[in-house]
């Protein structure tokens, strides 16, 4: 899983440090899923929706069958659809 799972997992998490840690693994084993995902959980904790969509497209195309892989793109699609909802004011009641 990468030297981040230690920052991502520690309480409380050090998001930055954790995400940064598992780029670094990433240009070591650039096609390691297990890697990968968890760089997409911790994207997603942090609520970088662009860059987790982002990793989650790389680990498609790198392991379609991937086990968590809709679990992790139902967490993207939720995070994208808070992110584009944050801020808009419901209509007004007339």
């Amino acid at each position: 899983m990468g030297f981040g799972a230690i920052f991502l997992f520690r309480k409380p998490p050090d998001l930055d440090r954790a995400i940064k840690e598992f780029h670094r693994s990433l240009e070591l084993a650039p096609n390691e899923v297990t890697i990968m995902a968890t760089l997409v959980r911790a994207l997603v904790i942090k609520g970088d929706a662009k860059e987790a969509e982002s990793m989650l497209t790389r680990l498609e195309k790198t392991a379609p069958a991937y086990d968590d892989l809709e679990e992790l793109k139902g967490k993207v699609a939720a995070l994208i659809k808070e992110k584009t909802t944050a801020g808009k004011v419901p209509p007004l009641n007339q």
